[in-house]
């Protein structure tokens, strides 16, 4: 975990979720419902807060939670980040493969019995809890190996030769390699990231970091996630 993480989670086999800063809380919440009246968190009972919270939730009144604001740190596959950036009512500020090179060890590698068979009836997702025989699966791990040693032999081999970053990067099996991100959602926004990433439908890697960060904002902030 890095020195300014609040709270750190690891996904997958080299990704993780970061909580780094945080802006608001229940109170913010509060504060921003009742200022319609002129009131604040701070003048009622801590009993008539936590119930106007849950009224707020359970009626589907969001826009108070827009006060209250999470930023994250970020590391996963590109086969990830292509749902994730679907979210477009979010911040996000993406390393750079054309300043930074990328290695051999920055690429999502998915164990010989972990490989999904495709469902028969949903024709974008995978069959639950139906898998390759982990045999095939080493066969196809192996051939996955080679690939990625000559892609990444091949990306060095071009950056040596003078080729620019941006260019290079080409070669490389892009929906497996790692990219780290800042993301910042505030609370209403990260509850529907939350909701449609975290359902049982969503792809198995972009649900493992649903579940991630709600478990990490569930900690942080129990009031406002936890539902009594």
């Amino acid at each position: 975990m890095n020195g300014d993480a609040i709270a750190h989670r690891k996904v997958l086999d080299d990704g993780y979720v970061e909580l780094i800063d945080c802006m608001g809380n229940a109170d913010a919440v509060v504060d921003a419902a009742r200022v319609s009246f002129g009131r604040r968190a701070a003048t009622e009972t801590p009993e008539k807060n936590a119930r106007l919270l849950r009224y707020l939730r359970e009626h589907h009144h969001d826009s108070p939670f827009e006060m209250v604001a999470y930023k994250f740190r970020v590391r996963a596959p590109v086969v990830v980040w292509w749902h994730w950036v679907r979210h477009r009512i979010a911040s996000y500020n993406f390393i750079s493969g054309r300043y930074v090179p990328f290695s051999e060890t920055s690429v999502y590698r998915i164990a010989n019995d972990a490989w999904r068979k495709q469902s028969g009836s949903n024709k974008q997702g995978s069959a639950p809890g139906e898998f390759l025989d982990p045999l095939l699966g080493g066969i196809f791990n192996e051939r996955v190996d080679a690939l990625y040693r000559e892609a990444f032999a091949l990306y060095q081999d071009m950056l040596d030769a003078g080729v620019a970053r941006e260019q290079a990067r080409l070669v490389l099996p892009f929906g497996a390699v790692y990219y780290d991100a800042l993301v910042l959602y505030n609370a209403r926004s990260l509850a529907n990231f939350i909701r449609l990433r975290a359902a049982p439908d969503a792809q198995d890697e972009i649900r493992a970091y649903a579940d991630a960060v709600r478990s990490i904002v569930a900690e942080h902030h129990p009031q406002l996630w936890n539902t009594p």
